[in-house]
């Protein structure tokens, strides 16, 4: 317990004695009524930083596999609606038409050239409009998540979809 004196003169009587207050009587500082319960906030908040951190790295993983997937989703688009247009078509009627057989066949190698790890080839597909010489990639695969698989009940992976479309374009 703090006990505070202070001393001093009286109006008028300085020098022939002083008074004494004591601060005894205030209610004392809340300083020793915590109980120690700091102490336990503590690795709280550690442990809440912690998840918080695990849960961005996960995110970022899963975001940043997806973006990996669209360049190739879109690498294979694009390969297969510039290099499978029929050129008979093309030198009889200048008309821009796609071989769709050779489409599909240009933006499979493509892809299979990338080695994109864990991509479901059943859920994946190649869809060419022969209309419009349009060629659609999609392609599915499992991304792994970092710090969640050490979660009760939460999934090893997660299944990310990426879709690019290509049309060829006269200039």
């Amino acid at each position: 317990m703090l006990t505070a004196c202070v001393s001093r003169a009286s109006p008028g009587t300085e020098g022939h004695g002083s008074r004494t207050q004591h601060w005894s009587h205030l209610p004392r500082s809340g300083f020793q009524a915590d109980g120690g319960s700091a102490l336990l906030l503590i690795p709280a908040g550690v442990l809440v930083m912690l998840v918080l951190g695990a849960i961005a790295v996960d995110l970022s993983a899963i975001h940043l596999s997806q973006r990996g997937l669209l360049d190739v989703a879109s690498d294979a688009a694009n390969d297969a609606a510039a290099a499978a247009l029929d050129e008979a078509a093309l030198r009889e009627s200048a008309t821009f038409r796609v071989d769709t057989d050779r489409a599909r066949q240009i933006a499979t190698a493509s892809v299979l050239a990338q080695r994109v790890p864990g991509l479901d080839f059943g859920a994946s597909r190649v869809d060419v409009d022969p209309t419009t010489g349009t060629v659609t990639v999609v392609l599915v695969r499992s991304a792994d998540r970092i710090f969640a698989r050490a979660l009760p009940g939460s999934q090893p992976s997660v299944r990310i979809t990426a879709r690019a479309q290509a049309t060829p374009l006269q200039r």
